[in-house]
């Protein structure tokens, strides 16, 4: 236990921060009209954009005095993204016009 945080509490705060940032990223990337091929793939996108973040923030940690990298990190920051995508992909796929909705 560091600093009275529990094991593990650090990996779920990364998860839910990783999540909002993928929601924010997939907001941006779908309502903006400038790039059609982004707005079209945006929650691909902005899968691959909070995980490349979440790697190259845990990278840059490396050479910050008194932080650590940590791939666990990095696993719990795309596991975050992840949910977001397979939650906004559930809810947003197409259904063949005679499967009643969920």
């Amino acid at each position: 236990m560091l600093l009275g945080v529990p094991e593990g509490a650090d990996k779920i705060a990364h998860a839910i921060m990783f999540f909002v940032l993928c929601w924010l990223s997939w907001r941006a990337f779908f309502h903006q009209s400038y790039m059609p091929l982004l707005s079209r793939y945006a929650l691909l996108g902005a899968f691959i954009f909070t995980v490349v973040y979440g790697f190259l923030d845990e990278f840059h940690q490396r050479f910050v005095p008194g932080r650590t990298s940590d791939i666990y990190d990095v696993m719990a920051d795309a596991g975050g993204a992840l949910l977001y995508g397979v939650i906004a992909w559930m809810v947003r796929r197409p259904r063949p016009e005679n499967e009643p909705p969920e």
